[in-house]
C-alpha cells in the first residue's frame, strides 16, 4: 500500500487471478498525474498474475509500454452523437467480452455514467475511483464555467454514478468525505503509489535545491513559493528553485522571478517525466506543495518527494496533510508567505533536521508500493465478484 496512514482496513488480497477492465479517458495518460497512476496500477495487476484490459484514448494507447498480462484497448472517441458513437459503444462492449470480473472506471466521466447500467458492462460489478474534486462541482469544467444545461446534466450523471456504482474508491480520507457528502453510499479509501514505480534514492549534489512539480495555475500557489524562496534564500548563493510544469501563469512567474532578483537561480524546465523526473527528485533537498485552499485530493507530488528521499513541505488544505502524517514532512498554512519563508529557511539552516525528516518520509513509502495498492484493489474486486449474480 502506498501509505497505510490513509487507507481503510481491507480484507486480505485474493490469490485467484481476476479479469479486470480498467477504463481511463485521462488526456495525459500515461505521462503524469491520474493517467500515469492508472498505468502503474495496471502493470502491478499484471505482475500479480491478473488479466488486465486497459481501455484508454486511442492517442494514448501507443505510449503504454506492453507487459505480459496487460492488453491495451484504444478508443477513438467521437465528436457528438452519430454512427461514430455506436462504433465507440461497440468497441467498449467488445473489450468487456467474453467477460470480466470487474469494470473499474477512473473518474466520474460520461463513460462511468454509461456503464452504470449492468447490461452495458455485461453484469460485471462497477468500481469507480473519484480522483478529482472538480468533478463533484456544479459543472464538468474545473473553472465552473460550463453552460447551465451542461452543468445540470453533469450533476445528474455524477449523482447517478455515485448511487449506482457497486463501490466508489477515493485516494484520500479528505476525498472520501467529499464523495460521501455527495451521496455515495459505498466508499473506501485506497491511496496511490508514487509516480515512479521504482523511485531513485537521494543523490549527492552541491547546493540546496527546492523543487515543485505542478501546473502553472493560481490554485497551485507557485507565486507564493517563489516569493518565499526569494525572502528566505534570496541571499544564499547556492540555493536554487525548480518549478517543473507549465500553464497559463508561466510568463507571470518568470517575470516575478526577475522582479525579485532571483531569475538566475529559478529554473523552468517544463513538465518532466521519466528519467528527467527521477533525476530531479533524487537531487531535491525539499519538495514543496504550496497549493491554496482545499484543492488537492491526494498530493502525488508530495508522495513522489517522500519516495525519493526529499524533505516534504505541504500546505494545510485538502488531502495534503495526509501525505506527511507520522512526521514524514512539514505542514505549513496555505497562503502564508511568512510561514513558508520560515519553513524554507529552517530546512536550509538545519541539515540534520532536514535529513531526519527526509528519512522518515522515505521509510513511509514501501519498496513495492504499487503491489500493495494492487492487492488492496484486488481484495475489493474479489469481494464484489463473489456476490455477482
Amino acid at each position: 500500500m502506498s501509505s497505510g496512514r490513509s487507507t481503510a482496513t481491507l480484507a486480505p488480497a485474493t490469490s485467484r487471478p481476476l479479469r479486470i477492465a480498467q477504463v481511463s479517458l485521462d488526456g495525459h495518460l500515461p505521462r503524469y498525474g491520474i493517467g500515469l497512476a492508472v498505468v502503474s496500477l495496471c502493470r502491478a495487476f499484471a505482475r500479480r498474475g491478473h488479466d488486465v484490459r486497459l481501455l484508454c484514448r486511442a492517442e494514448n494507447a501507443r505510449d503504454v509500454a506492453p507487459v505480459p498480462g496487460l492488453t491495451v484497448v484504444p478508443l477513438a472517441r467521437p465528436a457528438g452523437w452519430g454512427p461514430g458513437s455506436w462504433a465507440y459503444a461497440r468497441a467498449v462492449r467488445a473489450a468487456l467480452a467474453p467477460g470480466v470480473d470487474v469494470v473499474h472506471v477512473h473518474g466520474l466521466t460520461r463513460m462511468a455514467w454509461w456503464l452504470r447500467g449492468a447490461r452495458a458492462r455485461r453484469g460485471a460489478p462497477l468500481v469507480v475511483t473519484a480522483h478529482a474534486s472538480d468533478e463533484l462541482g456544479p459543472s464538468a469544467s474545473a473553472a465552473g464555467d460550463a453552460p447551465a444545461g451542461r452543468a445540470r446534466r453533469h450533476a445528474r450523471r455524477v449523482r447517478a454514478v455515485l448511487a449506482r456504482a457497486d463501490r466508489v474508491l477515493t485516494p484520500s480520507r479528505f476525498m472520501a468525505a467529499r464523495v460521501r457528502a455527495a451521496g455515495a453510499p459505498r466508499v473506501e479509501v485506497v491511496p496511490l503509489g508514487p509516480t515512479d514505480e521504482t523511485p531513485a534514492g537521494p543523490r549527492a549534489h552541491e547546493g540546496f535545491l527546492v523543487v515543485a512539480l505542478a501546473r502553472f495555475v493560481p490554485v497551485k500557489g507557485l507565486g507564493l513559493l517563489l516569493r518565499a524562496f526569494a525572502a528566505s534564500l534570496g541571499a544564499v548563493g547556492d540555493a536554487r528553485l525548480v518549478l517543473a510544469g507549465d500553464g497559463p501563469e508561466r510568463a507571470a512567474l518568470e517575470a516575478e522571478a526577475r522582479a525579485l532578483g532571483v531569475a538566475g537561480r529559478v529554473t523552468f524546465p517544463g513538465y518532466v517525466d521519466g528519467e528527467a523526473r527521477r533525476s530531479l527528485l533524487a537531487a531535491a533537498d525539499v519538495v514543496a506543495v504550496p497549493t491554496l485552499g482545499a484543492y488537492e485530493t491526494f498530493g502525488l507530488a508530495a508522495l513522489d518527494g517522500a519516495a525519493a528521499g526529499a524533505a516534504v513541505v505541504v500546505a494545510d488544505g485538502g488531502a495534503l496533510p495526509e501525505r506527511v502524517e507520522g512526521g514524514a514532512g512539514l505542514v505549513v498554512p496555505a497562503g502564508d508567505v511568512g510561514a513558508w519563508t520560515a519553513a524554507l529557511r529552517r530546512l536550509h539552516d538545519d541539515p540534520t533536521a532536514r535529513r531526519a525528516l527526509a528519512s522518515v518520509a522515505r521509510a513511509s513509502v514501501p519498496a513495492d508500493a504499487w503491489g500493495g495498492v494492487a492487492a488492496a484493489h484486488a481484495s475489493i474486486y474479489q469481494s464484489l465478484a463473489a456476490h455477482r449474480p
